[in-house]
């Protein structure tokens, strides 16, 4: 049995199988422009599944290129579609791959003013808000913002943590992701203390591991 190649490419994008879901971009493209595909709203949604796969491999301008042709999709559309702030993410994801946090930051910013809380939500969905709100708090954490990018972190956690012990999704993105994000952040944090109050608060400097579970258990509510 065929599938056609916008089923495909969200198949392995999902998977983070990212060449095999670039390698239908050309077929993407001519489905769009012959308008086979089943919407304008499903084609902007699949280029920004390229685009995503793109910057995962690492190709970041060819990333943007489909960035643009996702947010040209959305435009000719004439209105805000609930998946626009989609791109608003791909948009700051750039921005965050190619080491340009501020832009990182208010792209980040701008997606989720677009989230919509309104609609029921699937664990896909779920997981790609703890993406933006993790890889906003990477943002203020380049920008040596640790306030604001412990509380985008904290965010992100609390999502995650409701769906980890029924989602093998939310599971392995925590241990790939988030977890690692998290102890980025306490780094920061210890080498940011400073003499007094913030110096006891992170007890040990050098980062060991039972000082982390003290700074997580501090921060999060819980152990680590």
């Amino acid at each position: 049995m065929s599938y056609p190649p916008d089923e495909l490419v969200e198949s392995y994008h999902r998977m983070g199988y990212y060449e095999e879901a670039v390698s239908y971009a050309e077929s993407i493209q001519r489905d769009i422009e012959n308008g086979e595909m089943e919407s304008a709203i499903r084609g902007a949604w699949i280029n920004g599944l390229l685009a995503d796969s793109y910057l995962e491999l690492g190709e970041y301008e060819e990333g943007k290129i489909f960035i643009d042709k996702a947010i040209n999709g959305y435009k000719e559309m004439g209105e805000i579609k609930e998946n626009y702030y989609y791109v608003y993410y791909l948009q700051g994801k750039y921005y965050l791959k190619t080491e340009q946090y501020e832009d990182a930051a208010v792209y980040m910013e701008q997606s989720l003013e677009y989230v919509d809380n309104s609609r029921e939500k699937t664990t896909w969905d779920e997981m790609r808000e703890a993406h933006i709100y993790c890889d906003a708090g990477t943002a203020y954490r380049k920008l040596e913002e640790l306030d604001r990018a412990e509380s985008y972190i904290k965010k992100a956690y609390e999502i995650v943590s409701e769906k980890m012990l029924e989602s093998e999704i939310a599971y392995v993105y925590y241990n790939d992701v988030l977890e690692p994000e998290i102890k980025e952040l306490f780094h920061a944090s210890c080498n940011g203390a400073e003499d007094g109050e913030a110096k006891e608060e992170i007890s040990g400097a050098a980062g060991g591991e039972k000082e982390y579970e003290q700074w997580f258990l501090e921060r999060f509510g819980e152990e680590a």
